[in-house]
C-alpha cells in the first residue's frame, strides 16, 4: 500500500488471496457443508424442486416461502444444470459473495476518493471486519450484495448538481459525479425495479434497510430523487401486503411488543457469558471489542478526516440509516449484528481513514499492519468461534440423512437441537420439535427427569405415528458451549435414555445415536 508504484493488479491480488483465505480455507479442509442454517437452505431449494412450486403455509418455514426469491432462483439454477442438489456449489458460496461485492464496494469507495492507499486499505479492513457470518449459502447475503449494488448505482448515477468540494487538512477527496439528466435518472430507475424486487422477494429485513439507506440519501439536496424512493416503498409494501402477508399478519403482536425497547433489541442475540463456557466467553468478549473497535476508528476517521467526511457524508449516511432498527425489533435477536454488517461498509472506509493513505511513514509502516493483524485476529474469533458447532463429519451427516430418508410420513422428530446437517430434507414428511426452541422450562424439565419428558413431547406426534430422538454431536457442542444446557447434560440424557429400556436404538455412528419410540411403548 505505501508503494505508489505497486501494480493495480497486486493490490486486487491481495484483497482476493485475503478472500480466500478467510473463506475457502473451510471448503478445502472440510469434507462437508459448513453451518447448519446452509443445511436448511438447501433442503428448502431441495422441496422446490421437488414440488415445483412454495408453500405458503410451511409452519415454521413459512417466511422462507413468503420471501422465495433466493430458493426459486437456485431451484432454477439446479434443473438448467442438471444436478441433484445445490450442495454441489453451496460451500462455495462465502467466496462468490465476497468477491462480487468487491465491485459495488469500489464504486461506493471511489466516490470518495481516488486515493489507492485509502480505497484497498478500506476493502481490506472491510473483509477483515465482516465476520457476523452472513455471507454464506443464503438470502441474507444474496439481498445483502443487491442492496451494495442498488446503493452504489444510486449514489453514482442520480446526482442532480455536482456541488463543489473543499478541500482540508491536505485531504484531495474525489470530486462528486456530474450532474445525471433526467432522462437517464428515469432509465436507471427502471433498470434498478427487478433489483429491488429481488431484493423485496428474497428476504424480510433487507428492503427495509434499502428504504432507510435511500431515505437518507434523498434527504441531500444532490441526490433529492423522491421518485425512486416511492417506487422502492411501492415495491416493498406491494410484496409485504399480498404474498408476506400471512406471516406478517401472525406475527403482528410480536412486532409490535418489539418497538421502542432498544435496550431489549440490541442485547437479545449477545451469549450469556455467566453460562457459556470459558472458549465462548474469549469469543464474545473479540466480537463485541473488534465491533466496537471499528465503529471507534469510524468516529476517529470522520472526525480527523473533514474534506473525505464532506466527499463522502453520502456513504457516511450509510452508517447511520441502520440504526433506527434497535427500536424497531430484535429480529429473533439478530438485529444488533444485522445493524453492523449494514453499516461495515461506510464504518470500514472511515476506519481505514485513520492510518490511510500514509503521510507519516514512520507511523503507518508499523500502525498500519498491526491494526489489519488484530482486525484479522478479531474476524477468526467471531466468524469461526463456534466452530465445534458448525462443522459437521461426514458420519454426522449420513446418520442424519438415513434418518430423513426412512422416518415414517407424518412422525415426529425431537432433539435437544436442531443444529443438524440435513434435519430439513423431505420436511414436509415430518414434523420436528427440539429443546432449544421451546420455553426454557422444558429444558429443566429435560435435566430433572429425560425419560418422561421426552416421552410427554412424543404426545405431539399424530396418533399411530412413531416419534424419533436424536441426539448428535454438534447439537451436544452447541448446546453446552452457548450454556443453554450444562457440561456433560446431553451425553446424561442420552444414556438415561438407552437406560429407559423404552426406546428402540434404529441408528448408530460415532457422531450421534437415533432411538425410535412407539405408540404401543407409552405407559
Amino acid at each position: 500500500l505505501a508503494d505508489a508504484r505497486t501494480y493495480l493488479g497486486w493490490l486486487i491480488a491481495y484483497v482476493l488471496a485475503l478472500i480466500l483465505v478467510l473463506h475457502a480455507t473451510p471448503v478445502l479442509i472440510y469434507p462437508t457443508l459448513r453451518y447448519s442454517w446452509a443445511w436448511k437452505h438447501v433442503s428448502i431449494i431441495d422441496y422446490l424442486v421437488r414440488h415445483g412450486a412454495v408453500d405458503p403455509d410451511g409452519g415454521e418455514l413459512a417466511a422462507y416461502h413468503q420471501w422465495p426469491g433466493f430458493f426459486a432462483f437456485n431451484a432454477f439454477l439446479v434443473r438448467l444444470a442438471g444436478i441433484e442438489s445445490t450442495l454441489h456449489y453451496a460451500e462455495w458460496a462465502p467466496v462468490f459473495f465476497n468477491a462480487a461485492m468487491l465491485i459495488p464496494l469500489m464504486l461506493l469507495y471511489r466516490l470518495v476518493t481516488h486515493n489507492r492507499q485509502l480505497l484497498w486499505g478500506a476493502l481490506w479492513v472491510f473483509y477483515s471486519c465482516s465476520w457476523v457470518g452472513q455471507d454464506y449459502f443464503s438470502p441474507q447475503a444474496t439481498a445483502f450484495l443487491l442492496y451494495l449494488v442498488v446503493v452504489a448505482i444510486v449514489l453514482r448515477r442520480f446526482s442532480r448538481t455536482r456541488t463543489p468540494t473543499r478541500h482540508s487538512g491536505g485531504d484531495v477527496p474525489a470530486p462528486p459525479p456530474p450532474a445525471t439528466p433526467k432522462r437517464h435518472r428515469i432509465a436507471w430507475t427502471v433498470l434498478l425495479v427487478p433489483l429491488m424486487l429481488a431484493v423485496a422477494s428474497t428476504h424480510q429485513l433487507t428492503p427495509l434497510m434499502m428504504l432507510a439507506a435511500l431515505g437518507v440519501i434523498v434527504l441531500l439536496r444532490r441526490y433529492r430523487n423522491f421518485g425512486l424512493l416511492v417506487v422502492a416503498v411501492v415495491i416493498v409494501v406491494a410484496w409485504n401486503s399480498t404474498v408476506a402477508r400471512p406471516l406478517l399478519e401472525s406475527r403482528l403482536h410480536e412486532l409490535i411488543a418489539g418497538l421502542g425497547r432498544l435496550r431489549e433489541n440490541a442485547t437479545g442475540g449477545f451469549v450469556d457469558l455467566g453460562e457459556a463456557a470459558r472458549g465462548q466467553v474469549i469469543v464474545a468478549w473479540a466480537d463485541r471489542i473488534l465491533s466496537a473497535g471499528v465503529w471507534v476508528l469510524a468516529f476517529l476517521g470522520a472526525w480527523l478526516r473533514p474534506g473525505l467526511r464532506r466527499a463522502g457524508f453520502p456513504v457516511l449516511l450509510l452508517a447511520v440509516a441502520p440504526l433506527p432498527f434497535f427500536a424497531a425489533g430484535n429480529y429473533g435477536g439478530e438485529i444488533i449484528f444485522r445493524v453492523y454488517l449494514f453499516a461495515l461498509p461506510a464504518t470500514a472506509f472511515f476506519a481505514a481513514a485513520v492510518l490511510l493513505p500514509i503521510r507519516k511513514r514512520w507511523v503507518g509502516v508499523l500502525g498500519t499492519p498491526l491494526l489489519f493483524l488484530l482486525m484479522i485476529t478479531g474476524f477468526f474469533f467471531g466468524h469461526f468461534g463456534k466452530e465445534q458447532s458448525n462443522y459437521f463429519t461426514p458420519d454426522e451427516v449420513a446418520l442424519v440423512q438415513r434418518l430423513t430418508t426412512t422416518a415414517e410420513e407424518g412422525s415426529l422428530i425431537l432433539a435437544p437441537s436442531l443444529n443438524m446437517p440435513a434435519i430439513h430434507d423431505n420436511y414436509e414428511r415430518y414434523y420436528r420439535l427440539s429443546f432449544e426452541n421451546l420455553p426454557p422450562e422444558y429444558r429443566e424439565r429435560l435435566l430433572d427427569d429425560p425419560v418422561n419428558t421426552v416421552i410427554g413431547l412424543m404426545d405431539e406426534a399424530p396418533p399411530g405415528k412413531p416419534g424419533y430422538f436424536v441426539v448428535t454431536r454438534a447439537q451436544r457442542a452447541w448446546l453446552e458451549t452457548t450454556g443453554l444446557l450444562p457440561q456433560g447434560s446431553v451425553t446424561w440424557v442420552q444414556q438415561e435414555i438407552e437406560r429407559s429400556g423404552r426406546f428402540t436404538v434404529v441408528d448408530r455412528n460415532s457422531a450421534g445415536v437415533v432411538f425410535r419410540f412407539d405408540p404401543g411403548s407409552r405407559r
